[in-house]
């Protein structure tokens, strides 16, 4: 738990890129693939390395946002799954709901989710998904 002392992860690498750009961010996306209905391995030890900067847990009580609170984030996600099936059998939507959880947690608002279902036996991603990221994108980015 010295990460939740420190304010940081104990192990100083690359992981202060990750925390400089959130800090400085006006704007967060994060995107994984979808993993038996959960965020990726590499997307939760991200997370795992970022405890300490995001929240700062108390005795009682909801923990206390720190580095991220106030922050506005999009959430994207693909799925072997096809729609339906991937919010019927709970792949997607269970994939965001762990993200949601994070980003409450660390008081960012999640104002978008954007999902790519039917990936497994996809060559390319179908045109609509990159016009659906565009209007999303000028939605809430004035410079696009």
């Amino acid at each position: 738990m010295k990460c939740q002392k420190n304010g940081f992860c104990v192990v100083r690498d690359d992981i202060t890129v990750l925390e400089d750009a959130i800090r400085n961010a006006e704007f967060l996306i994060f995107s994984t693939p979808t993993r038996w209905g959960n965020i990726s391995a590499l997307m939760l030890k991200c997370f795992e390395r970022l405890f300490g900067f995001l929240i700062q847990e108390v005795r009682q009580g909801f923990p206390k946002k720190m580095n991220a609170n106030g922050k506005k984030a999009i959430l994207v996600t693909s799925c072997s799954t096809p729609f339906p099936f991937n919010i019927i059998f709970n792949q997607s939507s269970a994939c965001f709901s762990r993200l949601k959880e994070i980003c409450n947690y660390s008081g960012i608002k999640v104002i978008k989710t954007i999902v790519l279902p039917g990936t497994l036996e996809m060559q390319e991603v179908p045109q609509k998904y990159f016009e659906k990221a565009e209007k999303v994108g000028k939605a809430y980015f004035s410079c696009l």
